[in-house]
C-alpha cells in the first residue's frame, strides 16, 4: 500500500477499527468522541466526501495517514509514515472489503395475492433477516409473515412482508425479490414532530441498516422507503411543502443509484428552503446500506 491508496480508505472504517462509532450526524459530517483526549464531547468531525477529520480541542486534523499517525503516537507505538502503512494494511484492509450482496431470485411474476400476515415468528424468515444483518427484535416491528398465492400459476409462498402506503407488501425472502400489488413507497413517521430533515432509502434492509446504527439520528426523523426506484417520483408529494429543511439520500453506488441521486438533486432545486445531502459517500466502498452494514457490525443489538 501506498499513501495514495492509504488516503482512500474511508476514515469512518478506519475510526471503526479502533471502536469509534458516530455519536451524531451533521448534514454531511459525522461527529465522533475524540479517541485523542476527553476534553469536549463530539469534538472530531469527520466529512466523508472529502475523506478529512478535524479535532478542535486539539487543533489537528487532516487526512487518513494524519490520523493513524497520531493515534499511534497516543498510543506510544511507532508512528513513521511507513509505521502507518503498515497498521493500514494489517489492521484495516481486510474489514473493508465488501462481502458479495445477497443474491435473492428476483422474481416479479404478476398476481401475487396476499392471503394473510401474521406477526414475524417463522425461523426461517428470522434468521434471513439475522443474515442481512437485522435482529430479531428489529425485523419484528417492521416485517410481517406474508402468505401469498399467485393466482396465475397457483404457487404459494411465504416470506418477510414490508407494507407500503397503498396496501400493497413488498416480498423477501432468501429465495425470492418480489412484491403484491400495487407497489408503491413506504413511509415512515419519525420520533420528532415536524422534524426538519427526511431520509430516503432504496429499500427496507438499507432503512432499517442505518435505523440500526443512528437510532439517535434516522429514528428521529422522517423516513421514505422507495421500495423501488421507480417510485421515486412518488416520494416528492410526501416532501413538498412538509417544512423539511434537508433532505438525506442513502442511494446506492452504481450507475442507477447515481443517477438517482441526481433527479432527486434536481428535485430539491425546485423546493425552497430544502438542501439535499446525499451520504452514500459514507458507504462508498460497499454496493448500498444494507452491504456495508452487514460488513461492518455484528448481530447481537437492539434499537
Amino acid at each position: 500500500m501506498n499513501e495514495v491508496q492509504a488516503n482512500l480508505i474511508p476514515l469512518t472504517d478506519i475510526l471503526r477499527t479502533i471502536g469509534c462509532e458516530p455519536a451524531d450526524v451533521c448534514t454531511s459530517a459525522f461527529m465522533y468522541n475524540s479517541p485523542f483526549h476527553d476534553k469536549q464531547p463530539l469534538s472530531l468531525v469527520v466529512k466523508p466526501a472529502e475523506n478529512t477529520w478535524q479535532d478542535d480541542a486539539i487543533a489537528k486534523g487532516g487526512n487518513c495517514l494524519d490520523f493513524v499517525i497520531l493515534h499511534l503516537k497516543s498510543s506510544n507505538e511507532d508512528h513513521t509514515i511507513s509505521d502507518a502503512l503498515r497498521w493500514l494494511t494489517n489492521m484495516v484492509m481486510q474489514p473493508i472489503i465488501s462481502k458479495a450482496p445477497h443474491k435473492a431470485a428476483i422474481v416479479q411474476l404478476p398476481g401475487w395475492q396476499l392471503k394473510r400476515t401474521d406477526p414475524l415468528e417463522d425461523l426461517a424468515l428470522i434468521r434471513y433477516a439475522e443474515k442481512r444483518g437485522i435482529p430479531f427484535e428489529v425485523a419484528y416491528r417492521h416485517f410481517v409473515e406474508a402468505y401469498v398465492q399467485n393466482r396465475n400459476n397457483g404457487e404459494r409462498i411465504y416470506a418477510l412482508g414490508f407494507k407500503n402506503e397503498d396496501g400493497g407488501c413488498e416480498l423477501r425472502n432468501i429465495y425470492i425479490k418480489s412484491c403484491v400489488a400495487p407497489k408503491t413507497i413506504t413511509f415512515k413517521r419519525g420520533e420528532v414532530a415536524k422534524p426538519k430533515a427526511i431520509h430516503l432509502f432504496e429499500g427496507s434492509f438499507d432503512y432499517l441498516s442505518a435505523l440500526i446504527r443512528f437510532p439517535q439520528y434516522v429514528g428521529q426523523h422522517d423516513c421514505i422507503i422507495l421500495n423501488s426506484i421507480a417510485c421515486l417520483e412518488l416520494a416528492y408529494p410526501y416532501i413538498t411543502g412538509y417544512g423539511y429543511q434537508t433532505l438525506y439520500s442513502w442511494m446506492d453506488n452504481d450507475l442507477q443509484g447515481r443517477n438517482t441521486t441526481k433527479k432527486i438533486t434536481d428535485f430539491v432545486k425546485s423546493q425552497e428552503g430544502l438542501t439535499h445531502k446525499p451520504l452514500n459517500g459514507f458507504y462508498r466502498t460497499y454496493k448500498d446500506v444494507n452491504d456495508w452494514h452487514q460488513s461492518t457490525y455484528a448481530i447481537g443489538f437492539t434499537v
